[in-house]
């Protein structure tokens, strides 16, 4: 616990003075992340992917990407969530998002 000390004078002299207790939180913990689509689990044609993400910094952006293809930037929906539409016409049978 820590104390601050707050002190204001007047111009006609008369002082006043308060003081604060307060934490201090420097750990950064991990980001994490859910999304709608179950491990494992199968998606086809055109499908919306929406992810929550939090982080107690903030979250700036999330990004996926399918397989070796580069990362692509998602939409930011308001407060931690973050939408794409993924199109699975391009891809075989059992590829995985990650």
């Amino acid at each position: 616990m820590h104390t601050l000390f707050i002190k204001a004078k007047q111009r006609d002299g008369l002082t006043i003075s308060k003081e604060y207790s307060f934490l201090v939180d420097n750990i950064d913990e991990n980001p994490e992340a859910e999304f709608n689509v179950a491990s494992g689990g199968f998606i086809a044609e055109t499908m919306p992917l929406v992810v929550h993400a939090t982080d107690d910094r903030g979250v700036k952006e999330v990004y996926y990407k399918v397989n070796s293809d580069d990362y692509k930037l998602m939409d930011a929906q308001g407060f931690d969530y973050y939408t794409t539409l993924i199109d699975t016409s391009s891809y075989k049978t059992n590829d995985e998002v990650k």
